[in-house]
């Protein structure tokens, strides 16, 4: 079995990884691959970032909605 991974089957296990969780060899291949793959670290905080601009979008409230509807 080949432990790394490329950035091809990276992209694949990130989005894979939104919907349902990984298998544990999955996991520790991603996570070798994005120690050293600086492109793929990059989307996968990217992807992140957007799952959880999604989640405070569709949450029903925000903060900071509240502090700026106050002013």
């Amino acid at each position: 079995m080949n432990l790394l991974h490329s950035c091809r089957q990276v992209a694949e296990l990130l989005t894979l990884s939104q919907d349902e969780c990984l298998r544990w060899h999955q996991v520790v291949r991603l996570r070798i691959h994005l120690t050293m793959c600086s492109n793929c670290k990059n989307v996968a905080l990217q992807l992140a970032e957007m799952q959880q601009l999604s989640r405070d979008l569709f949450s029903g409230g925000n903060d900071d909605t509240e502090a700026h509807e106050s002013k």
